[in-house]
């Protein structure tokens, strides 16, 4: 028997991505779809659940005549982010298709951008690119990109589905989309387009596109890690490493050490706090911040004591809190942009030893 595996966001679900799948099914006797992120907080960049897409996908294909006897030989997995892990994610993905139980697999996919390079990573399987059924069928031919339609809805969810822009979508998308317009979540998807626009604006008068620096501080004590929660947009109210942008005329140190300060007035001065920093680590994934291309420098420190020091949320942060290391796994759909990644990363090289 053979398989079709077709990964993707699917944020949302959209005209190419069912031509895609129906090639599939015309080819092969299973598929499997991979739902990426699956696991992510909402934003801008992933403003549906994983559960959320499933049935905008299984809407979708139906509402494109796609037969209940042929989405009966679909199944559809969610695969977790790994931004610093990538051997990680294509063990997850090699392992949710294997539930097909087939003796070949099939990629399909498009290879249009930085974004597609995965379609490089499975050697060993077969590869089918849909470039064809993933056009618009105009007379520019151009390739429908999901994160055009993402933001034109999130920015004005009734005049979007009203528009040409509708045409890209399978009817039952529409009809979902539709519904999901009148919830407080897409209100607030709404609000964080329009800041995360006008952040864009601002920065759009730079001769090049900008490359934002920041820092943001992993402080562990007694077994615990400070988190503060974000007061504003992008992100508000999910949880994050402190930190922020750094500022002229200071050290990436200095910034981490005013930026744990500010967010949580933390009561160590700036030079005890640097006395226990253990390693400085780089996170430069291009599709962790949706403001733009941010590189961040994140200090660990590991401070001594069976009690943790006291904090008070200020600034930007709504709270300042420790939370247990052995708590974090379980907030991973709580976490601001990559810093459950970040997290990650420390603990599965041994750097967060819990005394």
């Amino acid at each position: 028997m053979r398989g079709g595996v077709f990964i993707g966001r699917f944020q949302p679900f959209h005209r190419g991505h069912a031509e895609v799948i129906k090639q599939a099914l015309n080819t092969c006797d299973r598929v499997t779809i991979i739902l990426g992120s699956s696991r992510s907080a909402r934003s801008t960049r992933n403003p549906f659940l994983a559960s959320e897409r499933d049935e905008m996908v299984r809407l979708g294909l139906s509402s494109s005549g796609v037969s209940a006897q042929d989405l009966a030989r679909l199944s559809i997995k969610g695969v977790r982010d790994y931004f610093y892990n990538t051997k990680a994610w294509i063990g997850e993905v090699r392992e949710k298709s294997s539930e097909m139980a087939v003796s070949s697999y099939t990629l399909f996919g498009v290879e249009k951008d930085a974004t597609s390079s995965y379609l490089k990573w499975f050697p060993d399987w077969a590869r089918f690119d849909h470039t064809e059924g993933m056009s618009r069928e105009d007379k520019t031919g151009a390739v429908i990109h999901a994160t055009d339609l993402r933001e034109e809805y999130l920015r004005a969810a009734e005049d979007f589905l009203s528009r040409a822009g509708k045409s890209d979508l399978p009817s039952g998308v529409i009809a979902w989309l539709q519904e999901f317009s009148k919830t407080p979540m897409y209100q607030m998807l709404h609000h964080e387009q329009l800041a995360i626009d006008e952040y864009r604006r601002i920065w759009k008068v730079a001769p090049f596109p900008p490359v934002f620096v920041t820092t943001d501080a992993l402080v562990l004590q007694a077994g615990h890690i400070l988190l503060i929660q974000r007061k504003k947009s992008p992100g508000k109210g999910l949880w994050a490493l402190p930190g922020g942008f750094l500022d002229q005329g200071e050290s990436l140190a200095e910034c981490a050490a005013r930026e744990l300060f500010e967010e949580t007035q933390f009561p160590l001065s700036g030079e005890e706090l640097l006395s226990h920093l253990k390693s400085v680590k780089t996170f430069d994934h291009p599709l962790r911040s949706t403001r733009g291309r941010t590189i961040t420098h994140v200090h660990h420190f590991d401070l001594p004591g069976d009690r943790v020091l006291s904090v008070t949320a200020s600034d930007d942060a709504a709270q300042a809190k420790w939370i247990p290391v052995l708590d974090i796994a379980k907030m991973e759909e709580e976490f601001f942009e990559d810093h459950f990644h970040i997290v990650q990363s420390f603990l599965s090289q041994g750097a967060l030893a819990v005394r």
